[in-house]
């Protein structure tokens, strides 16, 4: 079981591991001090862990000239559960109730004090393992959790409702906020942009969102939310695309603004 709360100091080497690939920044705590991300195509073939040994192998990193490696979790396999409930030696308990338990899978959590909120997350146990033998002081977040927390910060100015939807290429997560206070967070499988603008409207409509006054906020891939936009306005007046969208994540850690 492991844990982590979303704060860092400056020098950080941050990775996002994901299904299709992953990605990689070096980031200092100078204004403007990430470099640029760049992908790292995997090869399906191999195991993760497989994956992850032939990719630092290839960068030739000294690890010992960064001051923290932040690993960032892209998967939608995540629940959530009030603060005040949670219990560590839970933690696996709840997360395999909520979601059907795989092989090699260990579970993770994040805290989000700002929300009272508590992110759990699975991860594949053997990859985390070795990042941690290879790399020494890392440090895992989930995706979600760092966005929960951007979206909550900048949700907390406008006065109405906000939803937000990070789009990947075979799910999709939503958030919705009310002035920085999370309501909803949750992940389904949508591999199809009329799965992904039936299930958006679908949500808006259960959750009983104004048309008019709440805001829709798109993210991920903008192969994805592109061909969406056109379609949600017809029904939802402000539907808004994030920029940047890609870095977000990564951005959240603080050493990174």
């Amino acid at each position: 079981m492991s844990s982590s709360t979303l704060s860092t100091p400056s020098t950080a080497l941050l990775i996002r591991l994901g299904t299709d690939g992953f990605s990689f920044a070096v980031c200092s705590a100078e204004p403007g001090g990430m470099k640029s991300i760049t992908p790292y195509a995997i090869d399906e073939t191999l195991s993760l862990t497989a994956n992850l040994k032939r990719f630092i192998k290839e960068q030739q990193w000294n690890t010992q000239s960064f001051q923290r490696v932040e690993v960032v979790v892209a998967s939608e396999r995540f629940t959530t559960m009030p603060l005040e409930l949670f219990e560590d030696e839970q933690a696996e308990r709840i997360f395999n109730y909520n979601l059907s338990p795989r092989e090699n899978e260990e579970v993770y959590y994040n805290i989000l004090s700002v929300n009272n909120v508590v992110l759990l997350y699975g991860i594949d146990r053997s990859a985390a393992h070795w990042l941690t033998e290879q790399l020494g002081n890392v440090r895992f977040h989930a995706q979600s959790a760092l966005l929960i927390e951007r979206f909550a910060a900048q949700s907390r100015s406008y006065p109405h409702h906000s939803l937000y939807a990070h789009l990947r290429q075979s799910a999709m997560e939503t958030y919705v906020f009310h002035q920085g206070q999370l309501l909803l967070a949750n992940s389904q499988p949508c591999g199809s942009p009329a799965d992904r603008l039936y299930y958006l409207l679908y949500l808006w409509k259960q959750l009983q969102l104004d048309a008019n006054q709440d805001q829709l906020l798109l993210c991920g891939e903008r192969k994805l939310y592109d061909p969406l936009r056109p379609q949600l306005t017809k029904y939802i007046r402000q539907v808004t695309v994030l920029g940047d969208s890609d870095s977000l994540d990564f951005k959240q850690l603080s050493s990174c603004e």
